[in-house]
């Protein structure tokens, strides 16, 4: 009895407490099947095989019908958001519609860096089918080569990406002596002003005097009183000679006796 009670306390503070609760956990929602490749093949294959569509028609509906659903699920999209969690692409409902976005796009053929581009434009960057990129004609010539004829054609062209290397350096290195030779040309004025009125302010005699009567002050004592140096005149000193000449007078004073 006394543990039941416990526990009806325990329930009641919790269903009273204040504090925030967890947010429910979303389920996976599955997306609706007529809004997957699958699901418009489907449609589309019944058209073809209980109307009077021809196959050129089913295949324009087709198309159709999965690029506007790719404009569908790109405007449910959130943009990212630090703060929003609902916006991370880790969230169910984003990632349901970012597969499912994929998904139709390598269902028509579309290339996916370039999608931007279509939904400002309207044009579709459909592959072809025969399309050969350049890169496979480049791969195609050199493993035509012979194995000599192969390494001096990669030899010429390292050679070649280097020396392009080493001129957008130089245009670099151009570029910036440029743009610094114009900004201290821009700072030259501003610069010589700046000098002039340092120079102006260490070499005041003014304010030289204010500064040590200032320090004098803070320093609670007078500033000291330099004597004007004494000339010293050539020749004997005075004291010798005199007592040089009273020593004469008494040896004379001596004789005279």
């Amino acid at each position: 009895m006394i543990e039941e009670k416990k526990m009806n306390t325990i329930v009641t503070n919790m269903r009273n407490s204040t504090k925030p609760k967890p947010l429910p956990v979303r389920a996976n929602k599955k997306t609706w099947f007529f809004d997957t490749p699958q699901g418009v093949d489907h449609v589309t294959k019944v058209l073809h095989d209980n109307t009077a569509m021809t196959p050129e028609d089913v295949m324009k509906l087709n198309k159709e019908s999965k690029e506007e659903l790719i404009k569908e699920e790109e405007k449910g999209l959130l943009k990212y958001d630090a703060n929003n969690i609902k916006s991370y692409p880790s969230d169910p409902e984003q990632r349901r519609r970012l597969l499912n976005i994929e998904n139709l796009e390598k269902s028509i053929g579309v290339r996916t860096d370039t999608w931007k581009r279509f939904v400002k434009t309207g044009a579709m960057p459909l592959v072809p089918k025969n399309f050969v990129s350049n890169t496979s004609m480049y791969n195609a010539m050199v493993d035509s080569m012979e194995p000599n004829e192969r390494r001096a054609y990669l030899n010429e062209q390292k050679i070649m990406e280097r020396k392009r290397r080493l001129e957008l350096r130089q245009d670099k290195i151009k570029e910036f002596k440029e743009k610094a030779a114009i900004k201290e040309k821009k700072s030259a004025p501003a610069k010589a002003m700046a000098a002039e009125i340092v120079n102006s302010i260490v070499h005041n005699p003014i304010i030289e005097e204010v500064l040590n009567r200032s320090k004098a002050r803070l320093e609670d004592k007078e500033p000291e009183y330099k004597l004007p140096p004494v000339k010293k005149e050539l020749g004997l000193n005075r004291v010798f000679t005199q007592s040089k000449l009273d020593e004469a007078a008494t040896l004379r004073k001596v004789l005279d006796e």
